[in-house]
């Protein structure tokens, strides 16, 4: 094992119970992998000796790195040869890493709650990334994070998550309307954000990522936000196609999940949450803000034949989500691929109200390729047969020459119980 330990990739394991005194001295070929998870009461001197031996480190994964860790920067200020996967989770915004770290292999990196300073996104740094975290509660400014991943053309995952309700006001401004350049990521296939929309807008507009697969945005706002950037850079992706379309609704968030019938590992999928944080009290209002954002989603990614809808409960109450008629109108249209809608027996009632034809116009404007609706009741079925809900939607349609096919079921469908499929990293990242 030891005369092929390059070709079996064989490493050594630092952590609290397995110091490096405790690896015999004259293997000093093994790379060394180093894991403190556990805060210790005090400075956990062990991972020191450890770190110094900074032409063998390949791993390094150390969790609430605490302000008075001197030691555990001064060994982090230095050049690591050999180091491709570092996550680092500190226990104070201010810490970052050290001016001179310097680690010209590393392959992935994941920063949480600790700033992000210049020098460890340098081009040294960044040549051969392919997997970048940052979960911060202060602000990346905008600009210097483009800049950045303009130099990592090996990209791959890229993980932006502000741990606060938005970043700092002024690192998050309008562009200007002028064309601006875009950084073309030609590898990367997965982006997750979450922070404010303001700046998802402003990040989008400079970056061009053709063979992404996986989307996953989550956003706050305050009012009706503007996606007008979000929409465009969605159209862009016409190489991504989606089977089923999840639609998860509250009072005041709205999550959209696309899933693909692709049985590959890893599947195309795209998801789109809002939060409204303030909607100045006006239900009408918060309503309406709701609406142009998902409608604007679901018009700018492929069409769906499978279409579910949910709504969050409160306990043993609904969540107040009560929209009127012409939300659903509005709502509705675009889906005009949709063949098979599932929903709740609940929310089956009140889509019936909203779907009530009034002229012949919305009987063909939607969803008019319908030919299948399921209604999840928790009641016997022949009692749920007899209180007929959505019964005037699906009779006009019947004499309108589309007849829709009713079917009740006790048991949620699998496609009711769909799931982000889960990010797998190739590096440690304290979970």
């Amino acid at each position: 094992m030891l005369e092929w330990a390059t070709h079996l990739k064989l490493r050594f394991l630092c952590n609290s119970a397995n110091p490096i005194t405790t690896i015999p001295a004259h293997l000093t070929q093994i790379p060394l992998i180093i894991r403190y998870k556990t805060p210790p009461p005090v400075p956990n001197l062990f991972r020191i000796p450890a770190l110094q031996n900074r032409d063998r480190v390949y791993g390094i994964s150390i969790s609430n790195w605490g302000p008075e860790d001197v030691g555990l920067d001064n060994a982090l200020d230095n050049a690591f040869p050999m180091l491709e996967t570092l996550s680092l989770a500190g226990v104070h915004t201010r810490l970052g890493l050290p001016f001179d770290f310097v680690a010209p292999r590393l392959r992935a990196l994941h920063l949480r709650d600790m700033n992000v300073p210049t020098g460890c996104l340098s081009l040294t740094n960044a040549m051969k990334l392919s997997s970048l975290r940052l979960e911060t509660h202060s602000a990346i400014p905008l600009k210097f994070l483009v800049e950045s991943i303009a130099n990592m053309p090996r990209l791959e995952n890229i993980s932006i998550s502000f741990l606060q309700p938005s970043p700092l006001p002024d690192t998050v401004t309008e562009l200007p309307s002028t064309q601006i350049t875009c950084v073309v990521l030609p590898r990367l296939t997965r982006l997750v954000f979450r922070g404010c929309t303001t700046y998802l807008e402003n990040l989008l507009s400079q970056i061009d990522t053709p063979f992404v697969q996986d989307l996953r945005f989550t956003c706050s706002s305050k009012g009706i936000p503007s996606i007008v950037r979000l929409s465009a850079f969605l159209g862009t992706l016409q190489n991504l196609k989606f089977q089923t379309s999840v639609v998860l609704f509250s009072r005041q968030h709205i999550t959209i999940s696309y899933y693909s019938d692709q049985p590959p590992v890893a599947p195309p999928f795209a998801e789109f949450s809002i939060r409204h944080s303030d909607a100045g009290g006006d239900e009408a209002h918060l309503e309406t803000s709701l609406l142009q954002t998902c409608s604007t989603v679901v018009s700018s990614l492929s069409v769906v034949e499978s279409l579910i809808l949910k709504v969050t409960f409160d306990g043993a109450h609904r969540s107040g989500f009560r929209p009127q008629p012409t939300y659903w109108h509005t709502f509705l249209r675009p889906f005009v691929g949709v063949k098979t809608l599932s929903i709740g027996e609940s929310l089956a009632v009140e889509l019936s109200d909203a779907l009530r034809p009034s002229n012949g116009a919305v009987i063909t404007e939607l969803l008019p390729v319908l030919s299948e609706v399921i209604i999840v009741s928790s009641k016997d079925p022949l009692t749920v047969l007899f209180d007929q809900p959505s019964s005037s939607f699906v009779d006009a349609r019947r004499l309108a020459g589309s007849p829709i096919h009713r079917r009740f079921v006790q048991s949620p469908p699998p496609s009711f119980k769909l799931c982000a499929p889960p990010i797998s990293w190739s590096f440690d990242t304290f979970n």
